[in-house]
């Protein structure tokens, strides 16, 4: 069963950000020069990790997991913010 908020590679975080953004498949492919294909597989991967079966519920998974990894840097931050040198 795929984790809660699961690890993603740096071209799903991509492929993911830009589907957040509201581009298809086409818009994604031209904006970071891959071919249509790879994008599919990147989506693929996304809907396995987040176990969801199409666009809509992606989209909806990931901005719930866009949510938690900025949450995740703030609390570094305040970490690293609040170690003495």
């Amino acid at each position: 069963m795929p984790h809660l908020t699961p690890d993603l590679t740096p071209a799903e975080r991509r492929v993911l950000m830009l589907m957040l953004g509201g581009r298809n498949t086409a818009a994604i492919a031209r904006e970071l020069c891959i071919e249509r294909s790879t994008v599919k597989r990147h989506r693929q991967n996304l809907y396995y990790k987040s176990d969801t079966h199409d666009v809509a519920a992606l989209v909806h998974w990931g901005r719930g997991w866009l949510q938690t990894e900025q949450q995740e840097i703030e609390r570094a931050l305040n970490v690293t913010a609040t170690r003495p040198v």
